[in-house]
């Protein structure tokens, strides 16, 4: 059998880091898939279209704060790498970060203050876009104080691990089976079909970038 050429290999051998944050994210994505159902259990078919007053008679306080970190992580810092934008979280939900022990976001939060009021004093969104970009590097060392992407998955996944009662595992859900679920609810709510060409045209796009994976809409984990 010929040898794999060096660089496939490499290619095949991910970063250590990189490996242990795929880790994390499927921990994570299991502890959410629990979660789901059971809003999926209480509230049927069209969870996903429920809203926050339903979802609140089905959760506890923990899963309800589970979902606002979760959310917390995946826009600040996995998509964006942007604290400052997000602080407003933290400042409305300190009790969450303190629960878990996400110490470091705190105090990064607390050092960033003064210069979160200057921008919320702001009166347009331009004049805010520019102080954004004119204060970045003014914020870069304080904001990089705070929890990391390794660091906060970790802290999720050990208050998940402490209060298993709260946050049973489920098998995590491929996303795109979730905007599949997402968009047969559409569907059923779109009782005019007023919405059925703009659905139609988003399952297209999805379609294709499954066929471009080399994945069909089978191959996905479906809901439990």
């Amino acid at each position: 059998m010929p040898l794999v050429p060096a660089v496939i290999a490499a290619k095949m051998d991910l970063p250590p880091e990189f490996q242990a944050y795929r880790e994390k994210s499927a921990r994570l994505r299991k502890f959410d898939s629990g979660i789901d159902h059971l809003l999926r259990e209480a509230l049927g078919k069209d969870w996903l279209a429920a809203g926050s007053e339903a979802e609140a008679e089905v959760l506890s306080a923990r899963q309800r704060g589970w979902r606002v970190l979760r959310h917390f992580y995946e826009a600040s810092i996995v998509n964006s790498g942007d604290l400052f934008g997000y602080l407003h979280m933290v400042y409305d939900h300190r009790e969450l970060f303190e629960e878990i022990g996400a110490h470091k976001t705190l105090r990064a939060a607390d050092d960033l203050r003064p210069l979160y009021e200057q921008y919320s004093g702001l009166p347009s969104d331009q004049e805010k876009g520019d102080f954004w970009h004119q204060t970045r590097d003014q914020r870069a060392s304080l904001e990089g104080e705070a929890e990391g992407m390794g660091e906060f998955a970790g802290l999720l996944i050990s208050f998940a691990e402490a209060h298993p009662d709260d946050f049973p595992e489920g098998l995590a859900q491929n996303p795109f089976s979730r905007i599949s679920e997402m968009l047969d609810t559409l569907r059923r709510k779109d009782a005019d079909g007023s919405l059925r060409e703009r659905i139609d045209s988003a399952e297209g796009l999805f379609e294709d970038i499954f066929a471009k994976l080399g994945k069909g809409k089978d191959d996905q984990e479906r809901p439990r």
